[in-house]
């Protein structure tokens, strides 16, 4: 049986009287105190420094590093580092380690062991680099073991990577176990991870917390989960049914953990709950984009030799990073990688007549979104593209680009996907887009996005800006059609489609080859198999290829092969009412700009 003398964020004062708190009590394996750090969702915020706009950052691993000094020298021997996956992936200086200079030292690997991290959790976002990044030069270069005891080689059924990793802190076994998220197929094409299969987390928690017991019984459970408290989508043998799954029934269901951090959605907790057993777990999740550090204090005490029995107290807390002192040792150490970095953003690529407007793409036609429609009809040569509002919507003004520019046209390392559909299914998927993107108006003065309302009709917020019914990142737009969004109608009943853009007929019985980015075209934003009811089956069948390179590689490679490029609006598609439209749209996108155009803190697709 376990026991539990487990207080929350208590004065250092009283740990001291529960378990002394001298140097006499901390002898090993009787009493100790051990402290977790945990970073997660770090989306490669490395320097102190936001290269995509150019300015500094005050929050990122530099800072952290300072703390994490700090902890270590008041707990040298009793100090775990540990991070929650999404390492790999989010700004311009990881894009640049993982597809430009790929002979060098991976930068994330270099940070994780320069840092001393004990052991990091695998995230969905550090598949996305691709095989020879996540099954190569990840876990070759870094010197902590990668978890995730629900990512299975197909080839021999077993984890690719470590599923759980042992430490002797002081005495005291600490287990650490750790998940990704099971919805990978639902975001990744499958090329990128052809030799994985990701499992439900529940059933592989079973199986690790029963081999753990059984052959290394710990004294301490750490569970680091890439996933959140949403629920996941899990593969089952039946393709065309869908379960889910989430953290917290996972550590509900299986006892044994002690702690657990979480991850992914870039949401924040700092919590309890009992699982079936009548046990109290500890739950935490930092700020992502190293907005805040994860931090627990575990005072453990043996209280039988022979049974192995142990009193815990736990304190837990999140850390903000923001007033943190830069690490210097950290700066001089990495300052010659960011000297590449930027030397290779400040190429020159070529010209662009007019500023691209980012921001308009939230609310209708926009010239930076028609640029992207055209690289994607170029590389797939389809007759229709759907795109999405990008996660950046700082206007690009006219001139000069450069590789920094390309990074505030398309943030995500998307692959381009070329599909097949009937003019029913474009139809449809245009239909689920715009039902979730904008509100109905049925007044002049109306909100034209899709706000969630309060009972006075002022817009919700929450500490990520205004409460939208679906992140911009699953809004949508088509070029290769003629078609208008009457928002005075009902959803679902919005959409016509008049032509193709060369104005032949557009037929809803006829089938056209339709270009998207891989999210979408994996299931996500749920626009296939939400809006279409796409079966994962359904999805293979009708795809048609996928691209080799990522979006960012296709649009560097167009502006250089054209030189100086015009990217006027087409015009193809508008929203109705337009006088309706026209005098609210801007008033809509200044609600969300302040916080859009910061460091963007919401969940990566």
């Amino acid at each position: 049986m376990r026991f539990f003398f487990s207080l929350i964020c208590l004065p250092a004062l009283i740990h001291c009287m529960l378990c002394s708190g001298c140097s006499s009590c901390e002898s090993d394996g009787k009493n100790a105190h051990i402290t977790v750090l945990y970073t997660t969702d770090i989306h490669g915020q490395i320097f102190p420094y936001d290269f995509t706009n150019d300015r500094p950052l005050d929050e990122s691993m530099a800072h952290i590093k300072s703390y994490i000094d700090t902890v270590r020298e008041a707990n040298p021997r009793g100090t775990l580092l540990l991070d929650g996956g999404d390492f790999n992936q989010g700004t311009p200086a990881v894009y640049w380690s993982n597809y430009v200079a790929m002979r060098k030292p991976l930068l994330t690997a270099e940070v994780l062991n320069y840092m001393q991290y004990d052991a990091i959790a695998l995230g969905n976002h550090d598949i996305e680099a691709g095989e020879f990044v996540y099954a190569d030069r990840m876990p070759r270069q870094s010197k902590c073991p990668i978890l995730a005891a629900n990512a299975i080689d197909m080839r021999t059924g077993e984890p690719m990577f470590e599923p759980y990793a042992v430490f002797n802190v002081k005495g005291f076994k600490v287990a650490v176990l750790g998940f990704i998220t099971p919805g990978v197929h639902r975001w990744i094409p499958k090329s990128i991870w052809p030799n994985l299969n990701f499992t439900d987390m529940t059933g592989a928690a079973r199986l690790w917390m029963k081999y753990l017991r059984q052959n290394e019984k710990p004294d301490l459970v750490v569970g680091i989960f890439h996933a959140g408290e949403e629920s996941y989508p899990v593969q089952t043998e039946d393709t065309a049914k869908t379960a889910f799954e989430s953290v917290h029934s996972v550590v509900c269901e299986i006892p044994g953990f002690d702690l657990v951090f979480l991850g992914h959605d870039h949401l924040a907790l700092a919590d309890t709950i009992e699982n079936v057993a009548g046990e109290k777990v500890y739950l935490l999740e930092p700020i992502a984009h190293a907005g805040e550090i994860a931090r627990a204090d575990i005072w453990i005490t043996r209280t039988d030799k022979k049974s192995a029995r142990v009193q815990k107290s736990v304190s837990i807390r999140r850390v903000p990073v923001k007033g943190m002192k830069i690490s210097a040792d950290f700066e001089q150490h990495f300052a010659a990688c960011r000297q590449e970095v930027d030397s290779f953003l400040n190429r020159p690529l070529g010209y662009t007549d007019e500023t691209l407007r980012g921001s308009a793409s939230l609310t209708g036609p926009s010239n930076l979104m028609d640029f992207i429609h055209q690289v994607q009809l170029k590389e797939t040569d389809a007759q229709i593209s759907f795109a999405s509002s990008l996660s950046v919507f700082n206007d690009i003004p006219a001139g000069e680009l450069t590789m920094r520019q390309i990074f505030s046209m398309y943030k995500y390392e998307n692959q381009v996907v070329k599909m097949w559909m009937t003019g029913k299914d474009i139809h449809k998927f245009l239909e689920f887009g715009y039902a979730r993107q904008f509100a109905q108006m049925h007044n002049p003065d109306d909100y034209v996005l899709n706000f969630r309302l309060l009972p006075d009709g002022s817009v919700a917020y929450d500490r990520f800006g205004p409460v939208m019914a679906t992140p911009q990142y699953n809004f949508t737009s088509a070029a290769g059609i003629n078609y208008t969004v009457d928002i005075s109608r009902p959803p679902y009943q919005r959409v016509h489609i008049s032509s193709l853009s060369d104005g032949s007929p557009f037929e809803l019985d006829q089938s056209y080859t339709v270009a998207i980015n891989s999210y979408q075209a994996a299931g996500g934003g749920g626009f296939l198999p939400g809006g279409l009811g796409w079966s994962e089956q359904d999805i293979r069948f009708h795809t048609i290829n996928e691209s080799t390179h990522d979006m960012c590689y296709y649009i560097a490679q167009k502006i250089r092969a054209d030189g100086r490029i015009s990217t006027s609006a087409t015009g193809n598609w508008q929203v109705l009412p337009y006088d309706w439209w026209l005098a609210n749209h801007q008033r809509d996108i200044n609600l969300l700009l302040p916080y859009l155009t910061q460091k963007d803190t919401k969940p990566f697709h």
